[in-house]
């Protein structure tokens, strides 16, 4: 994406024999005339290429190399919450690395589930990486990361490395031998699945207050029975609440709804994961009305 891994990533590929392709990796102090970001919108051409082209997989850095994204061989957009599951299931299960994971709160909960398995320990953390870096230093953890594509690995520098995260989702490629959508089916099998949605929501600057009393004084809970009752969703029975930043609620059936503002614009930001996507559609429709955003 026109970024500053353009050189380093190409010698590394190049001393590791792959066969490569590039796209964007050029200087170009405008970056294209758009954002820098490895986000599904701004690598539509490369899902293109792959698709209609013989390729293992595609991997993309933005415009300082400190996230990563990755297309797999279908030419589809590997959610960031996958590549965490990917790079932690593989430094786990075939390089038989120790330490558990610390994430940010609207960041999926397989992880947890995951770490549970090998018998380490997860950790949640508010939204920002300094405290995921924090976290792992306190612990010795092995992996953390954020569902906004940052991550960071035990042993290399004290924040989000965008090139390491890359050059790992090749060495596990080539010693696995299996494709990305292969190795998510079997942390899917195992672990089992959530969809993960991630909406932002724009309101009046005069209605921060209301807002703010509404989920904080008055302590808002998302009343789910109606659709449940309609058969629209599956059962949300509440297990507890957290304001460790924002508001999160989390379900026994390990569903959960995070919301919380944006600390830079009127946005309200509103994570879940829930058991599908048309579960996800509902509760969304629901609290746009309940919350009147």
């Amino acid at each position: 994406m026109y970024g500053v891994a353009k050189d380093i990533m190409m010698m590394c590929l190049a001393s590791l024999r792959c066969y490569v392709d590039t796209m964007n990796a050029y200087r170009d102090t405008m970056f294209g005339l758009d954002i820098p970001s490895p986000n599904r919108e701004q690598l539509g051409d490369m899902e293109v290429r792959i698709e209609k082209g013989k390729y293992d997989f595609g991997l993309a850095t933005d415009g300082d190399s400190d996230r990563m994204a990755l297309i797999d061989e279908a030419g589809k957009f590997v959610d960031y919450n996958d590549v965490l599951k990917l790079l932690y299931y593989y430094l786990k299960e075939y390089r038989e690395e120790s330490g558990g994971i610390v994430r940010n709160l609207a960041t999926t909960h397989i992880l947890d589930k995951m770490a549970e398995y090998y018998g380490e320990e997860a950790y949640e953390v508010p939204v920002g990486f300094k405290n995921i870096s924090q976290k792992m230093q306190e612990h010795d953890l092995l992996l953390g990361g954020e569902s906004s594509g940052g991550l960071k690995i035990r042993g290399h520098v004290n924040g989000k490395d965008g090139i390491l995260a890359s050059l790992l989702a090749v060495e596990m490629m080539a010693r696995t031998g299996k494709k990305i959508g292969e190795i998510l089916a079997e942390i899917d099998q195992k672990f089992g699945y959530l969809y993960f949605s991630y909406s932002n929501f724009n309101y009046d600057p005069s209605q921060r207050k209301r807002l703010e009393d509404l989920l904080f004084e008055e302590e808002y809970q998302p009343d789910l029975s109606q659709l449940v009752a309609e058969d629209l969703i599956s059962d949300k029975k509440l297990e507890k609440v957290s304001y460790l930043d924002g508001v999160k609620y989390y379900y026994v059936d390990q569903s959960w709804i995070s919301i919380r503002f944006s600390g830079t614009e009127p946005l309200l930001r509103i994570y879940m994961e829930m058991k599908n996507e048309a579960e996800v559609k509902e509760i969304l429709n629901f609290l746009k009305a309940d919350l009147k955003i």
